[in-house]
């Protein structure tokens, strides 16, 4: 249907469903007629590139019912009026079906069509027969579609354990790598913020024991949840996705300093479990949580665990208050124990110190010093061998890629790939 609607100056609400069920919109309602002003309001639905006009109200005509309006998939509301939550939709959610007329009503109640904080009293009349949104219907904001896309939300599950793809993979947890028998934490769990982020980390060491030779390791367990304003007109925060659990078990070289092996564990976490908006300031949190606890690991450390309770508040509910409320939360989690599964478990290998003088130089005075492959300046110190490959670069360029990818830019080797061949001569190769 053409759309006769003008541009789009007042409410818009973007809502999905991904398990067949249908949204039916069988009337519309102004919350405060004399917002209207004398002037008509336009209601309508923009399927892609489609607009269909649902229906018009006006101060004469404050509540009308509408031929029955069956939306399903992705699609956006709108209206035109300047204030945003200003009009109500009265609707049914049907099971999977193509009209009211044959589909089963799952749910009935009605939307309020732009609401914010500044139109949470005056809709809260309204919340006990509010349909529920995050449930078989969510609002969508971009920040919503990108994390969509993130590698380790396939599957995603929403507040409640309601699949929207069927259920997501979940690993068993290896016996004792849930909590910290052996280990002393090394101070009281750390806090800080940043934007709408926020952040618990404990570390703990543990040093390896009189004639044990299992190698070095730091394990980190990394769980976050999403959070958004509280809805019917509560203060505070509340979570509006699963939790999602991680543990990475990272392999520390022999020759591995568990101070450097940290900061490289922390910067390859982007890539790996962080949700794609969120990298920077989680990355930044991460790093400054993590460098007290670096002064003080025992010389003897043979295992580090890292332990973070993350949240991450929607942009568009972010204020300095709720970001508190959110914290509070995170305090209460920390005290949580960990379930026994998890969301993404990996091993992976660590890149390895390189001594400067095993830095492969020409017989021939001539013959030019090897460069970084990264930043091109001379390979002299602070080196270090990527794991697998033994390819080699500067340890700085080795954290600042991992931040990236967990590739080696050369060959494209992975920290998660097995080692093939464990003693391999360390050779720096020049772009």
């Amino acid at each position: 249907m053409e759309a006769t609607a003008p541009p789009c100056t007042g409410g818009v609400m973007h809502m999905s469903s991904e398990d067949g069920r249908l949204l039916c919109i069988t009337g519309l309602s102004l919350v405060d007629p004399a917002k209207a002003r004398g002037r008509r309001v336009n209601v309508w639905a923009e399927v892609g590139l489609e607009k269909l006009v649902i229906g018009t109200l006006s101060a004469n005509e404050p509540v009308v019912a509408v031929q029955p309006v069956v939306l399903g998939g992705e699609f956006v509301l709108r209206h035109d009026l300047a204030v945003a939550a200003a009009v109500l939709l009265h609707v049914r959610v049907l099971g999977p079906s193509a009209s009211d007329d044959d589909g089963e009503v799952v749910e009935e109640g009605v939307l309020v069509l732009g609401a914010d904080d500044e139109d949470e009293e005056e809709s809260s009349a309204d919340d006990d027969d509010e349909v529920g949104v995050g449930m078989e219907y969510e609002l969508l904001s971009e920040e919503d579609m990108a994390e969509r896309y993130d590698s380790d939300n396939e599957g995603g599950v929403r507040s409640g354990g309601t699949s929207w793809r069927g259920s997501v993979p979940l690993f068993a947890a290896l016996p004792g790598s849930v909590v910290v028998p052996d280990g002393e934490f090394l101070g009281p769990a750390r806090f800080a913020a940043n934007e709408n982020t926020a952040v618990f980390m404990r570390v703990a060491a543990a040093e390896a024991a009189a004639g044990e030779d299992e190698g070095k390791e730091i394990v980190v367990l990394y769980r976050y949840t999403r959070f958004s304003r509280a809805h019917g007109g509560q203060r505070g925060v509340e979570a509006c996705r699963r939790t999602k659990l991680h543990r990475l078990r990272f392999a520390v070289p022999p020759a591995g300093d568990m101070a450097s092996s940290l900061g490289w564990a922390g910067s390859s976490l982007g890539p790996l479990i962080y949700p794609g908006l969120f990298r920077l300031q989680l990355h930044d949190l991460w790093t400054s949580l993590a460098a007290p606890a670096i002064s003080t690991i025992p010389p003897r450390a043979a295992r580090l665990q890292v332990i973070v309770d993350a949240g991450i508040l929607r942009r568009e509910d972010c204020t300095p208050e709720r970001v508190a409320h959110m914290g509070v939360a995170l305090a209460h989690r920390v005290l949580d124990a960990w379930p026994t599964y998890f969301h993404v478990v990996m091993e992976l290998h660590l890149p390895e110190p390189v001594p400067a003088n095993s830095r492969r130089i020409g017989d021939d005075d001539e013959e030019e010093a090897e460069e970084c492959c990264v930043c091109f300046e001379v390979l002299e110190s602070g080196l270090a061998a990527w794991p697998g490959c033994r390819h080699v670069f500067h340890g700085a360029c080795a954290e600042k890629t991992l931040a990236r990818s967990e590739m080696c830019p050369l060959c494209r080797h992975k920290l998660s790939d097995p080692l093939a061949q464990k003693n391999t001569k360390i050779s720096a190769v020049c772009c």
